[in-house]
């Protein structure tokens, strides 16, 4: 009877041992209140990190394209062309304020000097604001280089047309101040022939190369005649208009210098035929 009440005792005790205390919560239950608080604050701030903190680059993905930048275009050696350049910036000014200077000694009988005089002043300003230009500018290919380079020669063209173009009106204001003053001295010399058969024809054929001469260039202060389209002539990549209208205007100026040159021999001969 003992041995059998020691075996009940005995697994009674090993039960006790295995089975949870009265009041104690197993380790597999559910999380105590003060976990889930911990877990609900902490998932809170992940989410208010999250909105406040500023994105983070992730690092780059195994294949992907690594980003490039474009370098920075180099200036292409061009001391040389740029030095060539400013030299003909340079003579090219030179001769436009030579013929500025020529038209101011000339007269201006048929008043296209202030014209011509600002078509000179304009090439010259142009002409100094493109070898600045070109002295100052960071040229990445020669096509750019040489393209500002050409406008030298073919935006301006200072001896392809503003040369023979002010040539031209400084010719017309010098035939332009000799046919006034022989206008002016045939009405002295109408004055004083009288009678006198020889000078009346002499001066009559003085009148009529006046005459001739007003027919081709125009009489002050009206131009005329092929040498009135030269001042309007403005920079071209097809110099042919240029060069005919040149041709047209020297035959011109050549035909009324010669009318000139006539009207005055007929003057002297009116002197003579007076005895003067």
């Amino acid at each position: 009877m003992m041995d059998t009440d020691t075996s009940t005792s005995t697994s009674t005790s090993t039960d006790t041992s295995t089975a949870p205390r009265a009041g104690r919560r197993s380790s597999h239950a559910r999380p105590p209140r003060r976990r889930q608080r911990l877990g609900r604050t902490a998932a809170a701030l992940v989410v208010g990190l999250g909105l406040g903190v500023a994105p983070v680059a992730l690092p780059a993905v195994a294949g992907a394209s690594p980003a490039t930048t474009t370098p920075t275009a180099r200036c292409i050696p061009a001391d040389g062309a740029k030095a060539r350049a400013a030299a003909e910036v340079a003579r090219r000014q030179a001769t436009l304020a030579d013929l500025q200077a020529a038209l101011g000694r000339a007269g201006d009988p048929y008043q296209l000097n202030a014209a011509q005089t600002a078509a000179l002043q304009s090439a010259s300003s142009g002409l100094s604001s493109l070898g600045e230009k070109i002295a100052t500018t960071c040229y990445t290919d020669r096509s750019a280089l040489t393209s500002d380079v050409q406008s030298i020669f073919f935006d301006y063209r200072v001896y392809a047309l503003r040369v023979p173009q002010t040539h031209t009106i400084e010719a017309a204001d010098r035939l332009g101040s000799a046919r006034g003053e022989l206008g002016r001295i045939s009405g002295d010399l109408a004055s004083i022939v009288g009678q006198n058969p020889a000078a009346q024809a002499a001066l009559a054929a003085m009148d009529q190369s006046l005459a001739a001469a007003d027919a081709t260039l125009g009489q002050p202060p009206t131009i005329s005649g092929a040498v009135a389209a030269v001042p309007g002539l403005q920079p071209q990549q097809d110099l042919a208009p240029t060069r005919a209208a040149m041709v047209a205007a020297r035959t011109d100026l050549r035909s009324t210098r010669r009318d000139l040159a006539a009207a005055e021999a007929h003057a002297v001969q009116v002197l003579v035929a007076l005895g003067r």
